[in-house]
């Protein structure tokens, strides 16, 4: 049967509300699954973002204490080997850099200002830095903080 036969027949015994029904039925099921693999793709595109912003963030603050710790010619805070502060302070060519926690951001304050080192959508909490004393050489910091993504899974 040729198509303008199959319209011609299709015109004159019309549809019948059963094969209507199977049709819609059929087109909501399908609907319905693609719906479901979009939420799952945006999902999962949500997740790696927050995934990936929150490893740049944890990278980058450690990068820079080690190179503001590797550079320090003094250490003020922690203030006696062995101690612990949430507090960090170095004296690094003259300049005084502190590292604190402000809110949620872990804050770098130096001669020319306060930066946040973590993006917006990170979280810094638990900052805790100790002086290891390492007799007549260079001190030591042991520190930890815990990072954590703003975003939340559904």
């Amino acid at each position: 049967m040729t198509m303008k036969k199959y319209i011609k027949q299709l015109n004159e015994d019309g549809v019948t509300l059963i094969e209507t029904l199977i049709v819609m039925g059929l087109l909501s099921i399908m609907l319905v699954v693609l719906a479901t693999i979009f939420t799952s793709a945006a999902d999962v595109q949500q997740q790696s973002k927050s995934y990936s912003s929150t490893i740049t963030s944890g990278r980058f603050i450690i990068a820079r204490l080690n190179y503001d710790i590797a550079h320090a010619s003094t250490i003020t805070a922690p203030s006696a080997p062995g101690t612990t502060s949430p507090t960090l302070g170095l004296t690094i060519s003259g300049t005084a850099y502190t590292y604190t926690l402000s809110g949620n951001n872990l804050q770098l304050t130096d001669g020319s200002g306060s930066d946040n080192l973590n993006s917006d959508d990170v979280i810094v909490s638990s900052p805790s830095f100790q002086e290891l004393s390492n007799g007549n050489r260079k001190p030591t910091i042991l520190y930890s903080f815990t990072i954590s993504s703003v975003a939340k899974s559904h």
